[in-house]
């Protein structure tokens, strides 16, 4: 079934995949992740399992095993490519304008690998600091502005009555 061409289409990154829009917003992109890891993980051989286990050394205190803490690592490393690749997908749905939102990172230029949000891993690549932040953007080496406003206030709004009748 066809889009409708003058709606707004709200839909997550996987309903989009293959399809391209002439502005795209992706909002969020300061939020976190949430590494969730379990208590006990089994690898993709079912006799590699790591779990939690007294330490003899340490008052018998519950430690992570070597195992547990490998499996944890392989698990965040597969969830990181993932997460890249639906990034990715979103960013490349926009055929004119993009916008994204979200808080600029603190730290200047992460590691990309150790970036914490998805804003983090955009402003690695693009070598975004704190200059271009406060210049309000930065021309891309492709040519493309990368304009960043970081007063709410300061985005040109405009208003407008909508009829629902007309949906």
């Amino acid at each position: 079934m066809p889009l409708p061409e003058n709606a707004v289409n709200i839909m997550t990154v996987h309903a989009a995949k293959g399809l391209e829009f002439p502005i795209v917003f992706v909002p969020d992109m300061g939020s976190g992740f949430r590494d969730r890891p379990g208590p006990i993980m089994i690898g993709n051989n079912p006799f590699l399992v790591g779990v939690k286990v007294p330490n003899p050394a340490d008052n018998y205190e519950m430690t992570e095993s070597a195992v547990l803490v490998m499996l944890r690592e392989l698990q965040r490393q597969k969830e990181r490519a993932e997460k890249k690749r639906l990034l990715y997908v979103a960013l490349t749905r926009a055929r004119d304008h993009l916008f994204m939102s979200g808080t600029a990172p603190e730290d200047s230029l992460l590691s990309f690998d150790l970036g914490r949000s998805r804003i983090e891993w955009v402003f690695t690549a693009l070598s975004v600091t704190g200059d271009a932040i406060a210049a309000g953007g930065l021309v891309l080496p492709s040519g493309l502005r990368l304009s960043i406003v970081s007063d709410p206030l300061a985005i040109p709004a405009e208003t407008g009555r909508v009829s629902f009748d007309e949906c």
